[in-house]
């Protein structure tokens, strides 16, 4: 697909690395996410979009590799990019984006990010961003002791990727319910999802998703 993209729409390119760059993340294929995050950090020129998804490349790659200064580095340039003016690519900036500087314990940081870009999120319209940005507002809202409002949140993104058929959202979604409120159904539910997602790919990824950290923490755990 690569080869004839370069050829036949190189303006999308940047788009194309990061969209098999978080496939390969979602299902544990850290090496093999690495080429292409890398080349769409590079492609990632023009327009504000075009550099807003090649700067979002470069986070993860800095995010899967550890890279402290280039993480640090990328979260200065992204919180400084202006809004794309283009909704479809500011809404799918917010849960990855989010979802680092959280993990980086820079809350304030992702919580100005996703209120810059909400109207871009509701402007647009999809469920499946909508429910990428409850899954932040819920991260934030357990930061600050909201327990019954994460609930709430949670309780809305797990509708919306559902209705979207959206699985890495709603495996977020169903991650960050069993990590706050551990309910057996929700951990039901997220092993069930796992198993679809298995069962659709080829064999030798389904067997590094079946290895993967985030597979093997569910399937581990009692019942």
């Amino acid at each position: 697909m690569l080869p004839a993209a370069r050829e036949l729409t190189p303006r999308e390119l940047p788009f194309l690395y990061v969209t098999l760059g978080l496939c390969y993340i979602e299902i544990g294929a850290v090496e093999r996410a690495l080429a292409p995050l890398d080349r769409g950090a590079q492609t990632g020129t023009g327009s504000v979009a075009w550099r807003s998804i090649g700067e979002l490349s470069g986070l993860l790659s800095a995010y899967l590799r550890q890279d402290r200064d280039e993480l640090t580095r990328r979260i200065e340039l992204l919180r400084n990019l202006p809004q794309a003016a283009f909704a479809p690519v500011d809404a799918m900036l917010v849960l990855p984006v989010c979802w680092v500087m959280i993990d980086l314990a820079a809350v304030d940081d992702a919580r100005r990010f996703a209120d810059r870009r909400r109207a871009a999120v509701t402007q647009h319209g999809s469920p499946a961003y909508l429910a990428g940005l409850a899954v932040i507002d819920a991260r934030l809202a357990a930061h600050e002791g909201q327990r019954a409002a994460a609930d709430g949140l949670l309780a809305r993104a797990v509708q919306q990727a559902q209705d979207a058929e959206h699985a890495p959202v709603l495996r977020r979604a169903l991650e960050l319910r069993v990590a706050l409120f551990g309910r057996p159904e929700d951990r039901a539910a997220l092993d069930r999802l796992h198993r679809q997602i298995a069962a659709s790919l080829p064999d030798d990824l389904r067997a590094i998703f079946l290895a993967s950290p985030r597979v093997r923490a569910v399937a581990a755990a009692p019942s």
